[in-house]
């Protein structure tokens, strides 16, 4: 049934091409994929106009008519409704959505910040740092508080040395003792 109306709703020469295609969602997809419009500088321009777009002298009228003109051109460019369920129909459509709703739905390819209002520009106000307390004397560590160690240099090797001592006889010694 979905076949069917999908190829009385084509042109017919699109028709030939999915004629023999028995399923509703591969039709779809193949012409989603060959006709779905996706222009990412168009679009870049158009969100640019947005976010730059200023009311300036114009009447709300007139200002509101330049914004749905860029938003409706804009509308042209979203994505055909992706076929989600099991049974291949695609599902209807979805009311509008406001703007900014569709923004936060969808990422946009191409984005440029949004030229800044003049309460932006302002500099902003000037925040006191905290101040910062005087510095209070405070226990040093435990390893500060022990005295230093005095480094003990490493041991020497004793050189060997020479010394020669003379003996005398005991006798000798009594004897001298003993005569003056």
């Amino acid at each position: 049934m979905v076949v069917s109306w999908i190829q009385n709703s084509i042109s017919s020469s699109i028709k030939s091409s999915v004629a023999f295609v028995d399923d509703a969602h591969k039709i779809w997809t193949d012409l989603q994929d060959r006709f779905s419009q996706q222009n990412g500088p168009r679009i870049f321009q158009l969100k640019k106009s947005l976010a730059g777009i200023l009311q300036d002298n114009d009447s709300v009228s007139v200002y509101y008519g330049k914004l749905k003109t860029l938003w409706d051109e804009l509308s042209i460019y979203d994505p055909i409704p992706v076929c989600n369920c099991a049974t291949g129909v695609v599902p209807p459509p979805m009311p509008p959505m406001p703007l900014d709703q569709q923004q936060g739905q969808q990422q946009p390819q191409y984005q440029q910040p949004p030229p800044l209002q003049q309460w932006m520009m302002m500099p902003p106000p000037q925040q006191q740092l905290p101040q910062q307390q005087p510095l209070q004397p405070q226990p040093l560590p435990v390893w500060a508080q022990q005295p230093p160690q005095v480094a003990v240099p490493p041991p020497q090797q004793p050189q060997p040395q020479m010394a020669q001592v003379q003996t005398q006889p005991q006798q000798q010694y009594a004897a001298a003792q003993t005569s003056p």
